[in-house]
């Protein structure tokens, strides 16, 4: 698990984890920021993402540039 040795509360930042969620907070693809992972554009500060699925996979998705708008 991710968050197996996780603090919940930093003196600066607050805090950090939260294990609350329901079932309507799921979504039928990855998503980033509500964009599907599979859709979304590189940016300055990400150009893939990685996917650790429940069933033990992990997917490395690299974002391509949908070219000039």
């Amino acid at each position: 698990m991710i968050t197996e040795d996780y603090s919940e509360y930093c003196p600066c930042c607050g805090e950090r984890w939260s294990e609350y969620w329901d079932d309507e907070d799921g979504t039928e693809q990855p998503m980033i920021y509500g964009e599907n992972v599979y859709k979304t554009s590189p940016t300055m500060f990400r150009e893939s993402a990685i996917i650790y699925h429940a069933d033990g996979r992990k997917e490395i998705v690299v974002h391509e540039s949908k070219g000039d708008i």
